[in-house]
């Protein structure tokens, strides 16, 4: 054989083999890729929201019909207003009937909420529902300490 000749049959046989080897590569990497030996994760289940909440002043479950669009606090704070607003056309109190608290029984709230949260349900409340006021005096501490983050 002349070196042409053993040239060629070189070039051909690396060629060939280079080609082989490629062609190895590919069809294990598009093994591994098809089929896989770990079971496939999942996402896990996510619960639905709750659709109702209770109300802590009068105990009253209120269903929250828009779920999807209203926020449970935001459901109980519309709650609450409605209520407000059914006691005060019910009791026909004026809106305003500021400070109806006696000194102990300020001193008794503010002990357990804070001066805010007192004066807010003195507001709120009708006069003379000392534990009524006690119970929302509780919900705005509450609402006040998670509005600036102290939980």
């Amino acid at each position: 054989m002349d070196q042409e000749q053993i040239n060629s049959t070189v070039h051909f046989a690396t060629g060939l083999a280079v080609l082989g080897f490629i062609s190895g590569m590919v069809s294990g990497i598009a093994r591994m890729m098809t089929s896989s030996s770990k079971k496939p994760t999942y996402l896990p289940k996510i619960e639905k929201r709750k659709t109702t909440v209770t109300c802590p002043i009068c105990g009253k479950v209120i269903e929250i019909a828009e779920y999807d669009s209203i926020s449970r606090s935001e459901a109980l704070k519309r709650h609450l207003e409605q209520a407000r607003c059914e006691l005060l056309a019910s009791t026909a109190v004026p809106e305003h009937h500021s400070m109806w608290m006696t000194p102990e029984q300020r001193k008794e709230c503010e002990k357990e909420a804070g001066a805010i949260a007192c004066r807010w349900a003195e507001e709120f409340v009708a006069p003379g529902d000392f534990e009524s006021a006690k119970k929302a005096a509780r919900v705005f501490y509450d609402k006040m300490r998670e509005a600036i983050g102290i939980a």
